[in-house]
């Protein structure tokens, strides 16, 4: 019932019967009731059991928490995972701007995600910031550790990883770049130019520079919050 619903997407490693006979049994089904009236029914405990079980379903190398990771990281540069997909025009160009100011991290844009959901998890498992054009994409949030922050860009409707529910159940934490003509010189928030249509858009240098200065302050709280718990 679950995979006739589409509820695992196109999962291309799973070799699916194409008939009805089969029988498949899961150890767990995991399933949301969640309504806009009653938000609450997915606690984070729940979410926690869940994503510990994918985690380690497909072998991530961060664990869930980080805690038996965290010195390693610290050692390592920060990685913040971009990805324009089909809408934002100029971020190779952004990129390469603003790489000078934050040598110790390492800007890693993802060129296809027309991947395996496990090559995916692996991608988004190894982000310490997620900044990404809205998209179905975004649900591979489930994968990264916590503490993970989430920039997401568009002209249009907003996926629900920038619901603050959802990103208290994964523990982590998002900046919203919505639509903006950025002509409002008062306004020191990031913000994209759309073009007619809402089909594509640019981010002005300085709204960049922001936006990665931001992430990188909020990281180094992060990190040095864990740090202190331990």
């Amino acid at each position: 019932l679950t995979h006739q619903m589409g509820a695992f997407g196109y999962a291309r490693e799973t070799n699916w019967e194409e008939t009805h006979a089969t029988l498949y049994c899961f150890k767990n089904l995991y399933f949301s009731q969640q309504t806009s009236s009653d938000p609450g029914q997915v606690t984070k405990q729940i979410m926690d059991e869940f994503r510990d079980e994918i985690f380690s379903h497909f072998g991530l190398p961060r664990s869930r928490d980080r805690k038996d990771t965290i010195e390693k990281d610290r050692k390592l540069a920060m990685r913040i995972l971009l990805y324009s997909g089909e809408t934002w025009e100029n971020l190779e160009k952004l990129v390469k701007e603003v790489t000078g100011k934050h040598p110790h991290v390492d800007f890693h844009i993802v060129q296809d995600l027309d991947v395996p959901i496990a090559e995916q998890a692996r991608l988004f498992n190894s982000a310490d910031a997620v900044v990404m054009a809205s998209g179905d994409h975004m649900a591979n949030s489930i994968f990264v550790p916590d503490d993970t922050i989430f920039a997401e860009l568009s002209c249009g409707l907003l996926s629900r990883t920038s619901n603050s529910h959802f990103m208290e159940l994964i523990a982590g934490s998002a900046i919203t770049v919505a639509s903006s003509s950025c002509s409002d010189s008062r306004n020191d928030a990031p913000c994209i130019s759309c073009q007619a249509g809402h089909s594509r858009f640019t981010m002005p240098s300085a709204s960049f520079q922001a936006l990665v200065d931001d992430i990188v302050k909020r990281h180094s709280g992060k990190t040095s919050v864990v740090q202190d718990e331990r």
